[in-house]
């Protein structure tokens, strides 16, 4: 069985220009996602792209490479579909385990990362393990563009916040999952799953320039 690293980085980006290369203290966010994946059970690592100088860090920081095809490297393109490009290419098997790992979760422990795979390995029923952060929250969802509604709970009959269902919301920090028999079919959530809770900093998700400074200011 192998238990691979696998870190999608894409050339482009809407909210911060060349995001995956930006710097935190030095160090571009690609290349701390490699360290933590060097350091975590992965015995592989690998950076999927389209983009020349991101598989140039890639390889400066030591990890294997994966030319990614222009037609997933869009804003359009499923992260299933560079799984699946990235378990053909790398001749993943039933079985084996791959840990998906964004760039964009710079804060992530390793031993978060090591307690995803232990779950997803100490337990043959699990197919899927992530990192999650939980809550107790009056959740509401909008219905259209002035009006919001509840969700999970009444506004007119409101329990104590304690009492509330658990819920969470995925982190996107990691995602360690089972190849199954058809490697055309991956999916990095695939049922059943289980998940790993993280912390509000390991939570933090790398998307404005607000999101950078404020991982830059976290002393690791």
């Amino acid at each position: 069985m192998r238990i691979v690293g696998l870190i999608p980085a894409r050339g482009g980006s809407k909210g911060i220009p060349r995001k995956n290369l930006q710097e935190i203290n030095g160090v571009p966010l690609v290349g701390h996602k490699i360290l933590q994946a060097q350091q975590s059970y992965c015995s592989e690592v690998w950076v999927s792209s389209e983009d020349l100088e991101i598989l140039e860090t890639a390889r400066f920081f030591e990890a294997g490479t994966i030319m990614r095809p222009v037609e997933i490297a869009t804003d359009e393109a499923s992260t299933d579909s560079v799984i699946v490009h990235a378990v053909n290419f790398l001749r993943l098997v039933e079985q084996d385990i791959l840990v998906l790992l964004q760039p964009t979760s710079p804060l992530i422990k390793v031993e978060t990362i090591n307690q995803c795979i232990n779950k997803l390995t100490k337990h043959a029923s699990l197919s899927s393990v992530f990192t999650v952060r939980e809550a107790h929250t009056f959740s509401w969802v909008q219905t259209d563009g002035l009006y919001w509604e509840p969700y999970g709970h009444d506004r007119y009959n409101r329990k104590r916040r304690q009492e509330l269902s658990k819920s969470a919301w995925e982190t996107g920090g990691c995602y360690a999952f089972r190849i199954g028999n058809n490697p055309e079919q991956v999916s990095y959530h695939q049922s059943p799953s289980s998940v790993i809770a993280v912390t509000h900093l390991e939570a933090l998700d790398i998307d404005t320039l607000d999101d950078l400074k404020d991982a830059s200011n976290v002393k690791q």
